[in-house]
């Protein structure tokens, strides 16, 4: 037998070596998985996490698919909002999540639903989740995404009256409601900005915010309409 036969035996050899140890390496009881590491849980629970992915006990780990996994966390954890599986052999996952910010919340029929950053629902509320305010809803309908955008934008450029703000109601004609945590109504028309510099002046020089006041009317240019707070007369 010459050389070259038998590097070509040789070669033969090696090859169906490597289709035989590769098929045998994805029979099960090879590789099984033994760990889950999960990054950027946040909101989410782990073991919610892990009741997603479905990885049976002692699966091999080259059978798994990880954009499947992947399709998996997304169909079933509400926070996430982005994810990645990873292989680390011989047995481990890696998981890697990107969760949705929540900004507020909103209220849909009768319960409150958590809206993220781009004002799109994350979920129904539940004990166990944050609860943000304010709660930013329409009078008479749903809240668009871009009005919850606008509005928490705003919010956010006024940290001064961020905190204090329970509620915001969108009304008809692109005018809006705020309500303080203490109870007091703002009214603004549709040039909300300049009315919040205005609001910003009277609080910094009458502390308005603060005073014995139930509703501040800030809707027509150049007045500003207030409503004192209802006071009960000694009998």
């Amino acid at each position: 037998m010459t050389a070259r036969w038998i590097k070509r035996l040789l070669v033969l050899v090696l090859v169906v070596g490597v289709l035989v140890g590769w098929r045998e390496a994805f029979r099960p009881g090879y590789f099984p998985v033994k760990g889950i590491r999960l990054h950027g849980v946040v909101n989410t629970a782990e073991n919610e996490v892990i009741s997603a992915l479905q990885v049976p006990d002692d699966i091999n780990i080259l059978t798994l698919n990880p954009g499947k996994l992947r399709e998996q966390l997304l169909e079933a954890l509400p926070w996430v909002r982005q994810a990645r599986v990873e292989r680390l052999l011989p047995s481990t996952l890696i998981v890697k999540l990107e969760e949705k910010v929540p900004v507020c919340l909103t209220r849909r029929g009768d319960q409150l639903w958590l809206l993220d950053e781009y004002g799109q629902p994350i979920k129904e509320l539940r004990p166990t989740d944050p609860y943000l305010q304010p709660i930013v809803y329409m009078v008479g309908g749903d809240i668009r995404a871009e009005s919850v955008v606008r509005i928490m934008n705003l919010l956010g450029r006024h940290p001064w009256l961020r905190q204090q703000v329970a509620e915001v109601a969108f009304l008809p004609g692109e005018r809006w409601a705020m309500y303080t945590r203490s109870g007091l109504k703002v009214l603004f028309s549709p040039a909300v900005e300049s009315e919040l510099l205005l609001l910003k002046r009277l609080q910094k020089k009458y502390r308005m915010l603060d005073r014995q006041i139930r509703q501040v009317d800030l809707r027509v240019a150049g007045l500003i309409a207030v409503r004192p707070a209802q006071t009960t007369g000694a009998m």
